[in-house]
């Protein structure tokens, strides 16, 4: 994204946005951003497993047990282990699609094609309604950050 950890802090209240600290910055934006987008398909397949094991179970869609054991079952799944969400030995994605250049810098077109990279590498397809959640959250926050209420 062309974002720094030693970016300077601003202060405000972001539109839109109660999971920014009220001192943050673009790179913590996206930090926070992308981690929700990331937990919201972790989220969702979780669910989409749970429902596959329990319609296997016999369950008949629309039904309370059905419902109720999607609903347990998600709940029962374990979270994944950094051993399990990352392979070991591989180049980390945030070198392999560097930035070229600052994001302050960055053209509009530009911005957005970084926003999609940086949605892409969390592992989510363009065809997927999730990279097009990802991408505007992205954004969003990104607009908050610029935009803050007083």
């Amino acid at each position: 994204m062309g974002l720094s950890p030693t970016e300077r802090l601003t202060g405000g209240n972001w539109l839109g946005n109660d999971k920014l600290d009220y001192w943050t910055s673009h790179y913590r934006g996206c930090i926070v951003s992308l981690s929700d987008s990331l937990q919201n398909v972790r989220d969702t397949e979780v669910v989409r497993q749970a429902e596959e094991q329990c319609r296997a179970k016999g369950l008949l869609s629309g039904s309370p047990e059905l419902a109720l054991c999607v609903l347990q079952t998600a709940n029962e799944h374990p979270e994944p282990t950094e051993s399990q969400s990352a392979a070991a030995g591989q180049t980390p994605v945030s070198e392999k699609f560097a930035a070229a250049g600052s994001y302050y810098f960055a053209s509009p077109r530009e911005t957005a094609r970084r926003e999609q990279v940086a949605c892409a590498a969390l592992g989510l397809s363009p065809a997927e309604a999730e990279f097009k959640s990802c991408v505007q959250q992205l954004s969003a926050t990104f607009y908050s950050i610029d935009h803050p209420i007083d």
